[in-house]
């Protein structure tokens, strides 16, 4: 992974909000780019917050080493920032998460 600053940190992160962003989503993916700016390149961060959010709010599952980096990420943002009925960076790192009310019994987990 490359160290922090070896990449530019000086584009706008609002730009890449979409439509489909809920306000809870956005909220923690933006704080999830203005954390980890600067370690890796935008394109490819702004990828990895869509991964992070899909991972934490929808029980996606990703390769060993995405998910990998994606709890790395998750480390520094600081646990007050999840909402409170989903998991935090430590669950994250323990494989396990609490469901939010969106989730239903008969969900199943995607692996990509």
């Amino acid at each position: 992974m490359a160290q922090k600053g070896t990449f530019a940190a000086d584009w706008e992160v609002d730009k890449h909000r979409e439509d489909t962003d809920t306000e809870e989503h956005w909220k923690l993916r933006k704080l999830f780019m203005e954390i980890n700016k600067g370690q890796y390149p935008e394109n490819h961060l702004v990828d990895l917050s869509k991964a992070f959010i899909n991972m934490h709010f929808l029980d996606c599952q990703y390769s060993a080493p995405v998910t990998a980096v994606l709890k790395k990420l998750a480390q520094n943002i600081p646990r007050d920032n999840y909402p409170e009925e989903t998991a935090g960076p430590s669950e994250l790192q323990n494989g396990k998460r609490k469901r939010s009310g969106s989730q239903g019994k008969g969900s199943k987990k995607r692996k990509l």
